[in-house]
């Protein structure tokens, strides 16, 4: 930007802090675009209060103590949120440079962060992803700016971005109710006495000339305001470099992160049909999951999953799960971590149509105790077979012909359903079709 545009850009910017404030306006670092008030960026008037959702783990017995913080009721370790809730998140919007910022309030609140049911934002895909047992109301307040010509020339450090996102809280501290945003407390009062003095989810949108990573400031910041001292939970840094936003699965990732769910626990691979895997969602108490102790065959409901513990492991060691998601079915073999998080090893995704054969033992192979999971095209629903692999009955001799016939070369739907995928570092590899290995990179 020429350098007359920014000295005229900070200029408007500072009258109309002049006219909008009389004076009276935080003397910090910061611009901002006008007065605040209930319908910009000060206290809510009314106090909003949702009702948890019913808890989605079903049977709970027989479950790894570590898996579930019981049914999503309860924080997993490490973490202080639960995963059957609903949170308030504040974000507040920071430029750096001379540049007006483009990311407004009505941008971010209607078509990033939004609410529940507000389509392709991430309050929406937490509700879809959650089955609607998370429930996240964002609060945007409005942008402030940091002014600093250097920060058009350079990338601020993590040291200077820290800085300047305590001293922008501390403003916002002086100027409304932070403890407004804490309302995770019986009553549905905001600010009152069973509140925690905690606000629980804080994201500092970035907007800047130059990109920066995306980070956590683990510890967050105490700030006072309205006369008591009000707490952030860890502050989520979302950079925007260029007003471009990222990816939804980086606060997505940074949600998770809140939630206790570890890194190796997080999502699915690219490109499935959806993001939160599999593991995170029985850890968090978004999907209702039962443990596979029997000797019968079992029917697997469609939104739910069976968890089917490794023979020579211990029950929070190793186990498989299954999921179904309408017309697919999801695999996950999972393992405990020296870090008590686990990490899925091996995953597969198929169709109406497949089967898979799961060895119950520690090492992928053809000996030990198997269950095979089958979808046949007639059936209604996948079903869970005990007791080693599938047997297909033998094709008819073809009319006029003796011995047995040709044989079929295996469909693609079947190859898949027979593929056998190992996670390496990042990536899912393919290592067997139909039982014939295959080289791992």
């Amino acid at each position: 930007m020429p350098r007359g545009v920014s000295t005229l850009t900070i200029t408007a910017l500072l009258a109309v802090v002049a006219c909008a404030c009389g004076g009276a306006r935080d003397d910090g670092p910061f611009l901002r675009p006008g007065p605040l008030g209930p319908d910009n960026g000060g206290v809510p008037r009314a106090s909003n209060r949702w009702s948890s959702a019913t808890p989605a783990s079903g049977a709970l017995a027989g479950l790894p103590a570590g898996l579930t913080g019981q049914g999503g009721r309860a924080p997993l370790p490490g973490a202080r949120l639960a995963g059957i809730g609903a949170y308030r998140a504040v974000v507040v919007p920071l430029g750096l440079g001379t540049r007006v910022p483009s990311l407004t309030e009505e941008v971010l609140s209607g078509g990033y962060f939004g609410g529940p049911g507000v389509v392709g934002t991430l309050g929406d895909a937490l509700l879809r992803e959650s089955g609607g047992a998370f429930r996240l109301e964002s609060h945007v307040l409005p942008p402030l700016v940091n002014p600093a010509a250097a920060f058009d020339e350079r990338q601020p450090t993590t040291a200077e971005i820290t800085a300047l996102i305590r001293r922008a809280l501390e403003s916002w501290g002086r100027e409304t109710d932070l403890g407004a945003f804490d309302n995770n407390g019986a009553d549905g009062i905001p600010g009152s006495p069973d509140d925690d003095g905690t606000l629980d989810l804080v994201w500092v949108v970035l907007e800047a000339p130059h990109a920066v990573p995306a980070f956590t400031i683990p510890d967050g910041f105490e700030v006072a305001s309205a006369g008591r001292r009000v707490r952030t939970g860890p502050v989520h840094v979302l950079p925007a470099a260029g007003a471009v936003l990222p990816d939804m699965r980086i606060p997505l990732e940074q949600t998770l992160a809140s939630l206790g769910v570890g890194p190796t626990e997080r999502f699915f691979p690219a490109g499935y049909p959806r993001t939160v895997s599999t593991l995170a969602r029985v850890r968090l108490g978004w999907l209702p999951v039962t443990v596979f102790a029997g000797q019968e065959d079992r029917t697997l409901a469609d939104g739910g999953a069976v968890l089917l513990p490794l023979a020579d492991l211990s029950v929070e060691a190793g186990s498989w799960l299954v999921e179904r998601m309408r017309d697919q079915v999801f695999t996950s073999r999972i393992a405990l971590r020296p870090d008590r998080h686990f990490q899925v090893t091996d995953s597969a995704r198929w169709e109406r149509g497949g089967e898979q054969a799961l060895p119950l033992s520690y090492h992928l192979g053809a000996r030990g105790p198997t269950v095979l999971v089958r979808w046949g095209e007639e059936d209604s629903a996948p079903r869970v077979h005990p007791g080693g692999a599938y047997a297909a009955a033998p094709a008819p001799p073809r009319a006029g012909g003796t011995g047995a016939p040709a044989p079929r070369a295996a469909t693609r739907r079947e190859e898949a359903a027979m593929t056998r995928w190992l996670r390496i570092g990042g990536d899912s590899v393919r290592v067997s079709i139909n039982g014939t290995p295959l080289p791992v990179p």
